[in-house]
Parts: structure tokens; C-alpha cells; sequence
């Protein structure tokens, strides 16, 4: 897998969480509209033999959708976008990352850009995949229902001493853990599978000799 065009797909919803968690007229619009131009930047960019990236096609339609509704909403729909649009847009996430898990695995298109055409078929390049996808779509649910919490229970607008516990637990530290254990497994996975790999490759070397 190319770790860096990974991350790179992951930026428009990263930066999003963090710019749409303020206060302010239409700050959750116009950072919904930063998400879809990075989006749409990465998805031109970007481009590899695996094709355009499932991640930016989906960031440019998700956050593009909610840069509308914020621009043209009223302040009661901003004032809910400010507490939920993170949530919301990182739970849509997690659930096209499950869909592909099953069906066509998102991270396949990263991995297309360093593995050689003749390994696309192979089976354990698929089931790798699989893995390697439902582990981050389980992680972003996480996050987005943890994300979806700390609006309910600590909302942004609500008075405030200064101190919000559950909006850095579950916006903050609960996220970055996640995020961790997600790539530490994807590592495992991946050394995993090319050990097994190379181990088919000798097998299959001894019996032709």
C-alpha cells in the first residue's frame, strides 16, 4: 500500500473535522467547502493506475453537499452542523468504507499504485484488502459515533467555563488512538501478507526445481 497517498485521501476529511469544530457565521460551510476543493484537487492529482480514488469522489460529494446546506440554511441549521456535521460526515465515511469492504475494498486503490498489475488478482491481495478496509471503516464508525456524543452531551455552543472533557476525549483523544491502532494494524496486515507471499513464491520455486 503507498501510506502517503492514503493519508493524502484522508486529509479533506481530517482537515474538516478540525475546521468545522468552530463557531462563527457559516464556519462549518466554508470548511465543508475547503474539504470538497481539496477533494476535487486530490482526486485530479492524484490520479494512479488504480484510478481516481474512491475517498475523494466521496469527499468532494459529501462535503460539497454540506457547504450548500450550510451556505444557504439559516442559523439554526448552522448551529446544528457546528455539533453534528463532523459526526455525520465521518459516520457516512465509516459506512462507504464497510460497503467497499465487502465489495470492492477502498484501500485496493492504494495499494494498485505500488503492487504490480500481475498481483491485482491475487486472492490474497483481495482478502488483504478486506481486512485492511472493514478495520478502518470499524475505526471511523467509532469516531463518528463518538464525534455524534460529544455534540449531544457537549455541544459546541453551549455555555462553557473554558473546559470541555468529552469534546476532547471523544473529538480529540478517542480519534487519534483510533487512528493508531488502525494503522498499526494495516502495517501487520500488509507484513503479514507479504510473508505469506514470498513463502507461496518459494514453495512454488522448489516444486518447479
Amino acid at each position: 500500500m503507498n501510506p502517503l497517498g492514503f493519508v493524502l485521501g484522508l486529509a479533506p476529511w481530517f482537515l474538516f473535522s478540525v475546521l468545522s469544530h468552530r463557531l462563527g457565521d457559516d464556519s462549518v460551510a466554508i470548511a465543508a467547502l475547503i474539504a470538497a476543493a481539496l477533494a476535487a484537487v486530490l482526486a485530479w492529482t492524484s490520479r494512479g493506475r488504480g484510478g481516481v480514488k474512491f475517498l475523494d469522489i466521496a469527499g468532494v460529494v459529501t462535503f460539497g453537499a454540506i457547504a450548500v446546506a450550510g451556505f444557504l440554511g439559516g442559523d439554526s441549521l448552522g448551529e446544528w452542523l457546528t455539533n453534528f456535521a463532523r459526526g455525520g460526515s465521518t459516520l457516512i465515511l465509516a459506512v462507504l468504507m464497510l460497503i467497499s469492504a465487502v465489495t470492492v475494498p477502498f484501500t485496493e486503490q492504494y495499494a494498485k499504485d505500488s503492487v504490480p498489475e500481475e498481483r491485482w488478482s491475487n486472492p490474497l491481495f483481495r482478502a488483504t484488502n478486506r481486512k485492511v478496509s472493514a478495520v478502518w471503516g470499524f475505526a471511523v464508525l467509532v469516531m463518528g459515533l463518538g464525534h455524534v456524543v460529544a455534540g449531544l452531551v457537549d455541544p459546541t455552543t453551549s455555555p462553557s467555563d473554558g473546559t470541555r472533557p468529552m469534546d476532547l476525549l471523544l473529538n480529540w483523544i478517542v480519534p487519534i488512538a483510533l487512528l493508531v491502532l488502525a494503522g498499526k494494524y494495516t502495517k501487520r496486515a500488509v507484513g503479514a501478507a507479504r510473508q505469506e507471499r514470498d513463502h507461496e513464491q518459494a514453495v512454488g520455486t522448489t516444486i518447479e526445481t
